[in-house]
């Protein structure tokens, strides 16, 4: 249990104070960062939706790929190919969906 509270940040030692077993850390840890997760999800989902489609597609795939780097796990690389094929693109920019899968 020591190690589990000599590897937390202080903000997070904070929420285990009052927890007196590992499986009380380990699942107040799981709780905390699950509430910390969805919220996470939430405004990425909300940053998706709302980038403006008023630009080149370049810019506008660019702007994509930036809100989805700032979520991915460090060293986790995604494809040309899966951002279109996981986000899509408007329908504008079929032509461009279809030169690009060809």
């Amino acid at each position: 249990m020591v190690w589990l509270l000599a590897s937390m940040s202080s903000t997070i030692l904070k929420e285990m104070v009052s927890l007196k077993t590992s499986a009380e850390i380990l699942k107040k840890l799981n709780t905390y960062y699950i509430s910390h997760s969805k919220a996470r999800i939430e405004k990425f989902k909300m940053k998706l939706k709302t980038t403006k489609k008023d630009k080149s597609i370049a810019m506008y795939v660019l702007d994509i790929k930036s809100t989805v780097n700032s979520v991915l796990a460090p060293g986790y690389n995604i494809t040309d190919e899966e951002y279109i094929e996981v986000i899509g693109l408007p329908d504008e920019y079929d032509a461009f969906v279809t030169s690009f899968s060809s």
